[in-house]
This record gives structure tokens, sequence and C-alpha cells, in this order.
């Protein structure tokens, strides 16, 4: 073999290497990817109780309170139990998804 052909060898050799480690390091990893999809549920999850929430604290207001055994609209009332209910499960969601 020639010296041109050693080295048109070993570049490409060089090159093929180096675009497979480009290529490995480019791609997000099954782990990469399992963490942001924990990452997405915490977040949707955590707004979902957010939202809950402020559903709740405007039920709060609007009753004077938060003991929703005084209130006199049995609406808001069970409405209030509801959403309270939905607070606990999403809670508990989120802590299994952490």
């Amino acid at each position: 073999m020639k010296t041109k052909d050693i080295l048109q060898l070993v570049i490409s050799v060089g090159l093929i290497i180096g675009m497979v480690v480009g290529a490995i390091t480019y791609f997000a990893t099954a782990k990469d990817l399992q963490l942001t999809q924990v990452r997405l549920e915490q977040k949707i999850m955590g707004d979902a109780v957010l939202d809950i929430q402020k559903r709740m604290w405007a039920l709060e207001d609007r009753n004077g309170g938060s003991d929703c055994s005084k209130w006199k609209n049995e609406k808001d009332k069970a409405e209030y139990r509801k959403l309270s209910f939905e607070v606990e499960m999403a809670n508990k969601k989120l802590e299994k998804i952490k």
C-alpha cells in the first residue's frame, strides 16, 4: 500500500468513528428520556393540583372561610369536598411519581 492509501484509510476510519461518537452524544439516551418523562408528569400533576387549589380558594372566598361545614350553600359544600378529595388523590399520585 502506498502512503496515500494508508492516509486515506486512517482518515476514513477516523471520520466513521467521529460520526458514531457524535451520534451517540447528540441523541438522548433512554435514561434521559425517562427522566424527562417523569419531570413532565410531575409538572402536569403539579399544575392540576394548583388549578384545583385555586378553585377551592375561590369557594373559600365566596363562602367566608375554609370550614365548609359552616357554609349555607350545599352545592358549594359538595364541590369543595369533591375538590379536597381530588387534591388528596393528585398529591398521592405526585408522591408516587417522585
